[in-house]
C-alpha cells in the first residue's frame, strides 16, 4: 500500500495511506477545509485560519501514535493482554478512522454556530438510539448520555452511519464501533475479551487526556501565535500507557508535563477562546444568523441540519455569502454586516475576567453573569433604553469554559502501579481559575463605556422582565 506524506506546521509530516485517502477524498470530508477551526478568531488572530480538515488529520496522526506507544509500553510491562493485539489491524484502523471522522458533522464556523443545530437533536438522538442502542456504560444513565453529548458529535455519528458505512465495511472496520469511540463508549457486541481494548480506544479520543484536546491545544496555540501552552509533544506521547485494569493513563515520566497540560489548556481558553474580540465577533455572527432566521430570510434547516451538511455541503463561505446577499433586504442585517465587513466593532466595557471582577462585586456581578448567559437579548434592550441608543449599538454575550477541576475531570497517572490523579492527589493546578471561568461581556461605542459602567454597577435582574 502506497504511503503519502502531508506537510503540517504542527506535526511536521503526517503519514497517510491509500485506505485513508478513501475517506479523505470524499466531498463531505473535503468540506472540512472550509470550516474554520476557531470560528471567527481570525479577526483577532490573523493566522487562525486553520480548518477542521487539518485538525482531523492531526488527531488521526496523534491517535495512531498514542496507540503505538500504549502497545509498546504495555509490552514492556509484560501485559500479555495487549501483546497479542500488537498486529491487530482492525483495532488500529477503528481508532484511526474514528479520529479522522470525529468532526465530520461540524456546523459552519464550528462551535460558534452549533446552537443552531438544536432543532436537530431530537432527530439525531432518535436516529442514533435506533442504531447504537448497544453502546454500554454501566455507570451512566443512557438517556442522559444521549442528551448531554455535543450536537456535532451526534451529527458526526449520524453522518458516518449513513454516508461512510460502505467505505468502512470495505476497509474491514465496523462503523458502529467508530461511532461508539467518538462518543467515548464501547459497543455491546464487541467480544468480551476485547472490550477493555476498545475502552482504551474510546479514552484515546474522548477523555481528559484525549488526542482531540492534544491537537487543538498544539494547533490553536501555534496558529494564533499566542504561545500560551508549552507542551513537550514527543515526551507526552511516550507517556501514554495502560493500567493493569486496562484504563488509559499517563506513566510517571509524564508527571512533569501535566502541569503544562492543565495550565496550558486553561490559558488558551482564557486568552484565546475567551478573548473579548473573539467573543464579540462570534456573537456578531450568531446575531446576524439569528436575524436572518427571525426575519424569515432563511430557514434554519437549510443551513443547520443533516441534509444541509450532507446534500448541500454547507460551509462557512456559504453562510457569509447568504448574510451578504440578504444585507440588501434588511436594515438590521445591513447594520450588523457593515460592522462585520468594515471591522467597525463595538468596544468592551472590560477586556477580561480579572477586570470584570475588579469592577463588580455582589449582586450586580451575579446578576450580570446570569442575565448575560440566559437573557442577553433582554439585557441588550434594557441597556439600549437606559443609554438612549440604538439597539444595534449594544451587544451582550457570556464566555464560558470548564477548567479541569471545575469540570470534575482529572488526569490519571500510573505511579508504581498505583493510579494517582494530577489535581486530586498531586494538586497540580497552578491557580484557582474557576472564579474566572464565567465572563459576561458588554459592548458599546467607545463614548458610551463610562455611562454603561455607571448603569451596570447598580444593575439588578429585576430591571428586565421575563
Amino acid at each position: 500500500m502506497a504511503i503519502h506524506y502531508i506537510k503540517d506546521p504542527v506535526h511536521h509530516l503526517i503519514k497517510i495511506n491509500d485506505d485513508d485517502k478513501k475517506i479523505m477524498d470524499t466531498l463531505l470530508f473535503q468540506r472540512l477545509r472550509n470550516i474554520f477551526h476557531l470560528g471567527t478568531a481570525y479577526f483577532t488572530y490573523p493566522g487562525a485560519t486553520h480548518s477542521r480538515f487539518e485538525h482531523s488529520l492531526g488527531v488521526m496522526s496523534l491517535g495512531s501514535s498514542v496507540l503505538y506507544n500504549v502497545i509498546n509500553n504495555a509490552n514492556e510491562k509484560k501485559l500479555d493482554f495487549w501483546k497479542k493485539l500488537e498486529d491487530n489491524e482492525e483495532l488500529k484502523k477503528t481508532l484511526r478512522y474514528a479520529c479522522l471522522l470525529h468532526d465530520i458533522g461540524h456546523a459552519p464556523f464550528s462551535h460558534v454556530c452549533e446552537e443552531f443545530y438544536d432543532k436537530e437533536r431530537d432527530l439525531l438522538v432518535k436516529d442514533l438510539k435506533n442504531q447504537l442502542e448497544f453502546i454500554i456504560d454501566s455507570n451512566e444513565n443512557t438517556e442522559q448520555m444521549w442528551r448531554s453529548k455535543p450536537l456535532h458529535e451526534l451529527m458526526s455519528c449520524s453522518i458516518i452511519l449513513s454516508h461512510y458505512s460502505d467505505k468502512l465495511d470495505e476497509l474491514e472496520v465496523n462503523p458502529k464501533d467508530v461511532c461508539a469511540i467518538i462518543l467515548g463508549r464501547v459497543c455491546k457486541d464487541v467480544p468480551r475479551e476485547k472490550r477493555s481494548h476498545y475502552g482504551v480506544l474510546a479514552n484515546i479520543l474522548n477523555s481528559p487526556i484525549d488526542v482531540d484536546k492534544f491537537d487543538y491545544l498544539l494547533r490553536d496555540n501555534y496558529m494564533t501565535g499566542a504561545s500560551l501552552a508549552s507542551l513537550d509533544k514527543e515526551r507526552l506521547l511516550t507517556s501514554y500507557t495502560v493500567s493493569h485494569k486496562n484504563n488509559l493513563v499517563l506513566s510517571e515520566k509524564g508527571l512533569s508535563l501535566v502541569t503544562n497540560l492543565i495550565v496550558g489548556r486553561n490559558q488558551v481558553y482564557m486568552w484565546v477562546y475567551q478573548h473579548h474580540k473573539v467573543v464579540f465577533t462570534d456573537t456578531l455572527l450568531r446575531k446576524m444568523i439569528r436575524t436572518l432566521i427571525d426575519e424569515g430570510l432563511i430557514k434554519t434547516e437549510d443551513f443547520f441540519s443533516k441534509s444541509a451538511v450532507t446534500e448541500e455541503l454547507i460551509d462557512d463561505y456559504n453562510m457569509i455569502s447568504e448574510i451578504r446577499t440578504n444585507a440588501k433586504k434588511s436594515k438590521k442585517i445591513l447594520d450588523l454586516y457593515s460592522m462585520w465587513r468594515g471591522h467597525e466593532f463595538l468596544k468592551p466595557c472590560w477586556k477580561h475576567a480579572f477586570e470584570f471582577n475588579k469592577k463588580f462585586e455582589g449582586e450586580p456581578k451575579n446578576d450580570l453573569v446570569k442575565d448575560a448567559r440566559y437573557k442577553p437579548d433582554k439585557l441588550e434592550k434594557w441597556l439600549a433604553k437606559h443609554l438612549k441608543i440604538e439597539a444595534c449599538r449594544v451587544m451582550v454575550s457570556c464566555a464560558k469554559f470548564e477548567p479541569f477541576i471545575a469540570a470534575g475531570k482529572d488526569i490519571p497517572i500510573n505511579v508504581n502501579g498505583s493510579i494517582k490523579y494530577a489535581i486530586g492527589d498531586f494538586g497540580l493546578s497552578i491557580e484557582d481559575i474557576g472564579k474566572y471561568s464565567n465572563v459576561p461581556y458588554v459592548y458599546v461605542d467607545a463614548n458610551q463605556i463610562d455611562n454603561c459602567l455607571d448603569g451596570l454597577k447598580n444593575y439588578s435582574s429585576s430591571f428586565i422582565s421575563d
